[in-house]
């Protein structure tokens, strides 16, 4: 339950690489960079939180950075998973979206037989087809100039698949776009 916690202190930080180092060794053994981008080691912690109230924090504070987003579909709808995971899962995309010229953000939300799939789609400059295969693997990045260290979409997915969800990368036109599976709380 710690190591998951800590993931989203640490991929949040500037600095992401000279954290992942400083923290590479943990109270129960080592864990490497590439380890950590792995799902099998990550022990999840129980929680649930509203996905809406969440989405709407997110949108005052991109919107600081010139970015607007919508949120429609099944706005009433809890995740099982503690907010402070699903905080760093979108903050993610989000930030992925912005870096890769993005100022609109779509957020679609659907609940059906105890899961939640979350559409977010931007209007930046998209995955091209050679790299679309490989975003998720660690340390892949078209970002490295700007510091980008190839994490991000690994620990995303490592996350998501320790709390039985999962993202994949959808087809668009223009930008990109990702679907994200998280399974859904009841309502109370």
């Amino acid at each position: 339950a710690a190591k998951a916690k800590k993931l989203p202190k640490l991929i949040q930080k500037k600095d992401v690489k000279a954290d992942l180092q400083m923290h590479s060794t943990w109270s129960d053994g080592k864990l490497s960079m590439l380890e950590m981008a792995r799902a099998d080691v990550l022990e999840p912690s129980a929680g649930e939180c509203e996905v809406t109230p969440l989405l709407e924090q997110l949108r005052g504070r991109y919107k600081g950075h010139g970015m607007s987003m919508t949120v429609a579909g099944d706005t009433n709808t809890r995740a099982r998973l503690p907010r402070e995971i699903l905080e760093t899962i979108l903050t993610n995309l989000i930030d992925n979206s912005r870096q890769n010229g993005a100022n609109q953000v779509d957020v679609t939300i659907h609940q059906a037989e105890g899961t939640l799939r979350i559409r977010i789609a931007d209007n930046g400059t998209g995955i091209s087809p050679a790299n679309a295969a490989n975003i998720f693997m660690p340390f892949f990045t078209t970002h490295r100039e700007e510091g980008g260290t190839g994490l991000g979409l690994g620990i995303v997915r490592a996350l998501l698949k320790a709390y039985g969800g999962d993202i994949e990368l959808a087809l668009i036109d223009k930008g990109a776009a990702f679907n994200v599976t998280v399974p859904a709380a009841a309502n109370p």
